[in-house]
């Protein structure tokens, strides 16, 4: 049985990043947000091999541009 909160949050998450990609691709970037043909050490910049760590692609690149997050990113409800 699949939880329907972890389905709407899927829907959500797909729809954001079907949005990111759009905004990247107006923009001729990668789907990293860097500019089309970056060349990446291991094949992309979203793992640290120092650390061993893998960073979320989406958390990335509104790192990097802070306007594809207003532009992309669901609003946060308030209370």
């Amino acid at each position: 049985m699949t939880n329907k909160s972890t389905t709407a949050s899927a829907k959500v998450r797909a729809r954001e990043e079907k949005c990111v990609d759009r905004w990247l691709a107006e923009r001729k970037l990668d789907p990293y947000g860097s500019p089309a043909g970056t060349m990446y050490a291991g094949g992309t910049p979203l793992f640290n091999e120092a650390t061993g760590r893998q960073i979320d692609r989406l958390d990335y690149i509104y790192r990097k541009h802070p306007e594809a997050k207003a532009a992309c990113a669901p609003a946060k409800k308030t209370r």
